[in-house]
Parts: C-alpha cells; sequence; structure tokens
C-alpha cells in the first residue's frame, strides 16, 4: 500500500477540496468514510482545513502521512 500513497503524491495538490478526494486518489479513499472517520476522530484533524461551513481542504502531506501510519491500510 505504500508503494500506492507514494504514487498519490505528486497527483494531489498540496491543499484540495475534500470533495476531489475519490478523483484525486483514484478511489483508493472515499470522501464518504473519510468524512465518517473524521467525526469519529479516527484521522487527526490537521489533516482538514475549513474554508467555510460546508468547504473543507484536506492537507495532503498530513492526510498521507496518516494513512501510512494507519495499520488497517497496511
Amino acid at each position: 500500500m505504500s508503494h500506492t500513497l507514494q504514487e498519490l503524491f505528486p497527483k494531489m495538490p498540496e491543499k484540495f477540496l475534500a470533495n476531489r478526494l475519490d478523483e484525486l486518489s483514484d478511489s483508493i479513499f472515499r470522501w464518504r468514510t473519510v468524512k465518517n472517520l473524521r467525526c469519529k476522530g479516527t484521522i487527526p484533524e490537521s489533516c482538514f482545513v475549513k474554508i467555510s461551513p460546508r468547504k473543507i481542504l484536506i492537507v495532503r502531506d498530513e492526510f498521507l502521512a496518516w494513512a501510512l501510519k494507519n495499520s488497517s491500510l497496511r
């Protein structure tokens, strides 16, 4: 999985709208699932930047670092 995540790094901008996650990750990550994990506190808030009440950015480096550390992705 880490090889796949390394391939995603150049495809993703440093920060991007969360609703583009499916597209930018080739559906490896689904925004719907990530949103639920975020609400449960499974994913650190440092992976996200809220820019308006309904718009959220994902911070690529923080998010992919979390994904590499997450045991369910190994």
